[in-house]
């Protein structure tokens, strides 16, 4: 893999950086981790919730790491958090 593939300041094309977000978001999930940055509404929330969900259904009892970044947001959305 080269170095253009690991560093996303060296995308010159959103298409690169979209690429590399997706490939770490995966490669996080692989790990049993995830993470909230930016704000909370029924989108981020449903998504989150059906990660965790997953995540339990494929190991349960197995730890999960949740990293949280977030000026809050919708509080309906947050309390299915």
């Amino acid at each position: 893999m080269s170095d253009r593939n690991l560093d996303p300041t060296l995308a010159s094309d959103s298409t690169l950086v979209s690429g590399f977000v997706d490939h770490l978001a995966e490669r996080l999930l692989k790990t049993r981790t995830l993470y909230l940055t930016g704000g909370v509404d029924d989108r981020v929330s449903y998504r989150l919730v059906s990660s965790f969900l997953t995540l339990d259904a494929e190991a349960p009892g197995e730890p999960i790491t949740f990293y949280l970044n977030s000026p809050g947001g919708s509080v309906t959305a947050g309390f299915s958090i």
